[in-house]
């Protein structure tokens, strides 16, 4: 099975060059979870970290310094959790990242609650976002 996903990582790694850092969409992040997953499956810990650096250039690019960001947030949001969740596992913290502007994952998340609740919308369809969240606070 770990042969088939190497090989599989292998090929995910052929496409990177169509998913740049810079790039601040969807397919950026998703790709960013996707190589991140593998990597973290095989024990590759050296790829989650050259991939959260990919990230800190997407935070940056996201996120201001009150929370707010310029993201598509359903899912976007829901990618740099789970990019965040995965550099944690070896000793990055993307939540508390401090992009140059000040802003950090973990204060955009809670903007994101705190503006779904304003405008009287459920924060519950962020439900895996806001759970990663919590349980990045309730380590900190």
């Amino acid at each position: 099975l770990k042969g088939w996903f190497t090989s599989f990582l292998s090929k995910v790694d052929e496409i990177k060059s169509h998913y740049h850092p810079e790039l601040t969409g969807l397919a950026g992040g998703a790709y960013d979870v996707l190589r991140m997953s593998l990597a973290t499956f095989l024990g590759k810990s050296d790829i989650v970290r050259e991939q959260a650096a990919g990230v800190q250039l997407r935070l940056e690019q996201s996120i201001k310094a009150d929370g707010q960001t310029q993201l598509p947030v359903t899912l976007q949001m829901d990618t740099l959790a789970v990019s965040a969740e995965l550099a944690s596992r070896v000793g990055i913290d993307l939540w508390g990242y401090k992009t140059q502007s000040g802003g950090r994952l973990i204060d955009a998340v809670q903007a994101l609650v705190t503006d779904a609740n304003n405008k009287g919308q459920a924060p519950n369809v962020f439900d895996r976002t806001i759970k990663l969240a919590q349980r990045y606070a309730a380590k900190t």
